[in-house]
């Protein structure tokens, strides 16, 4: 993992090791452990090895762009980038990649060891195999995948939440 701000690495590690009972109970992969997370303020050092990577940076359009571009640059090429975005089209996220094929929206639902669902939302440019890695990758620790075939304003899952709490 990788947060250039102050202080991330503690926060994270507090908020895992809060949270690591609840996944307990609801079950983790074998070999799974607190020890095997491992965290840099680089983000070449944190994805440079990487078989996939989630992007996770605050809804700043602009953000977005300067991350993806960055982990587009350092990542080996045949490594998938999942985007979380709840309003950027994954074709706008895309635009100012070296290699867009391998961007997908990735948006999951928190919190993930209650709700393991990702909606997963391929850009024009995103090939097939992106798509089916990501979803490989997503099922293999557990998550639900929620595969929107075009793109959309939104989330279909956020859409159908809001059509129940009303």
């Amino acid at each position: 993992a990788t947060d250039p701000s102050e202080g991330a690495s503690e926060r994270m590690l507090k908020q895992v090791k809060q949270n690591w009972p609840y996944a307990e109970q609801l079950g983790l992969a074998e070999g799974a452990a607190i020890d095997n997370l491992t965290f840099t303020p680089y983000l070449e050092e944190a994805v440079k090895d990487a078989d996939h990577i989630q992007e996770n940076v605050p809804e700043i359009e602009s953000l977005k762009d300067q991350v993806l571009t960055e982990i587009d640059f350092y990542a080996k090429t045949d490594a998938t980038i999942g985007s979380s975005t709840s309003g950027i089209m994954p074709s706008e996220l895309q635009q100012n990649l070296q290699h867009p094929e391998r961007l997908i929206v990735a948006h999951p639902f928190h919190p993930v060891y209650i709700l393991p669902l990702v909606e997963i939302v391929p850009g024009k440019a995103t090939t097939e195999a992106t798509t089916l890695k990501a979803e490989e990758i997503y099922e293999s620790i557990g998550m639900d995948v929620l595969h929107v075939r075009h793109e959309i304003e939104g989330h279909v899952a956020d859409r159908l939440m809001e059509a129940l709490w009303r």
